[in-house]
Formats: C-alpha cells, sequence, structure tokens
C-alpha cells in the first residue's frame, strides 16, 4: 500500500527519472571511453571496439528516453491538468478519440 503510494508522488518519480539520467549519462561516458582506449585489431573481425561501441550505442538510447521522459513529464500532467478543466466546465460534453 504504502509502495503505491510512493510511486504517485511526483518528486519520486522525478528522483528516479534524475537517476536512471545519471547513471545512463555514467554507462554511455565509460562505454565511450572504453572504445577509444582499445586498441583497433585488423586482424579480428567485428573487431574489440564493437562491443563497448554497441554498449555506447545501447545507452545512449536509454539516456534519450530518460531525458524524453523528464521533459515531457511536466507537459503531460498540464495536458492532463487542461483536460480535467475542459470536464469539470461542460460536464456534459463528449470526448471522443
Amino acid at each position: 500500500m504504502q509502495a503505491t503510494v510512493l510511486l504517485q508522488v511526483d518528486t519520486t518519480q522525478d528522483m528516479a527519472t534524475l537517476g536512471g539520467l545519471g547513471a545512463t549519462g555514467l554507462l554511455f561516458a565509460y562505454y565511450i571511453k572504453r572504445a577509444i582506449d582499445t586498441v583497433d585489431s585488423p586482424t579480428q573481425w567485428p573487431g574489440p571496439k564493437a562491443p563497448p561501441a554497441g554498449m555506447a550505442l545501447a545507452s545512449f538510447f536509454v539516456l534519450n528516453v530518460f531525458y524524453m521522459r523528464k521533459s515531457s513529464f511536466k507537459s503531460a500532467i498540464l495536458q492532463t491538468e487542461s483536460l480535467r478543466s475542459v470536464v469539470l466546465v461542460n460536464p456534459k460534453m463528449r470526448l471522443e478519440v
């Protein structure tokens, strides 16, 4: 019961999003550094730089997800509040999607 209430608090969601943003940012920087520091070998395929570069790409996409979540969270709340105010002003109005 307390966990579900805690998840509905805006500050908890914001802190979790900021924590995820920071963690994936650190992972992205770590994998980029690892790809740069790895010595390239032309005899191996796909090469020793492929795994850290692939993980850097994956962490970049996750970083973007957290960034978009953080930037769109407040606008989604504002849209929900404006929709509620429209329904409260005219309760007979039908909303069709």
